[in-house]
């Protein structure tokens, strides 16, 4: 599920420690630290936010297809026969 943003000052932005565990460890294995930034809001400075347009770019392109389950795996395996070559068929 997609975070909400949080404004400031025009700023639409997500913190990295609002996200849920396994977006945090998925967005630092996919991106690290490239796309935090800092707000300063109230004279204080916000770190490790993400602006919510890469967020969500983010999510849509990497993430989705990151918890997308591979259709191949959720397929019923379909029952093969070897047959010999050597063998010849007779009809009745």
């Amino acid at each position: 599920m997609k975070v909400d943003c949080k404004t400031f000052r025009g700023i639409e932005y997500v913190q990295f420690c609002d996200l849920p565990k396994h977006q945090q460890e998925v967005l630092y294995q996919t991106a690290g630290e490239s796309y935090f930034i800092k707000i300063m809001v109230d004279g204080k400075i916000i770190s490790q936010c993400i602006q919510y347009k890469d967020y969500s770019s983010w999510y849509d392109s990497t993430y989705r297809e990151a918890k997308a389950p591979n259709t191949l795996e959720n397929k019923p395996a379909i029952n093969t026969i070897e047959v010999n070559p050597n063998l010849a068929l007779h009809k009745a």
